[in-house]
């Protein structure tokens, strides 16, 4: 069994690192999540939005068609190109 605390110190403004005194409050866990609650989530949905858009950059980086494209975009035509593909992929 670990310890549990029942309550939590909150700063009021949302910014940790100001400790003033007016700006301190000892709340419970529930009331503590509630006041933080909006600023959190935008936060949380914000990490959520950046990790899907890394997840889709590398999944497209690693199809071909996608290298294929990028090439043909630097002035390369669909036939170079796909030989520069072939060549990268050691076929």
């Amino acid at each position: 069994m670990g310890l549990y605390r029942s309550h939590e110190g909150a700063h009021l403004d949302g910014d940790p690192t100001n400790n003033e005194e007016d700006n301190l409050a000892y709340l419970c866990r529930k009331r503590h999540r509630a006041h933080d609650r909006r600023e959190w989530a935008a936060k949380f949905s914000a990490w959520i939005r950046r990790r899907r858009e890394e997840r889709i950059e590398a999944k497209d980086n690693a199809r071909p068609i996608t290298r294929l494209l990028a090439l043909m975009e630097q002035g390369l035509d669909e036939a170079a190109a796909a030989e520069q593909l072939w060549k990268e992929q050691g076929a």
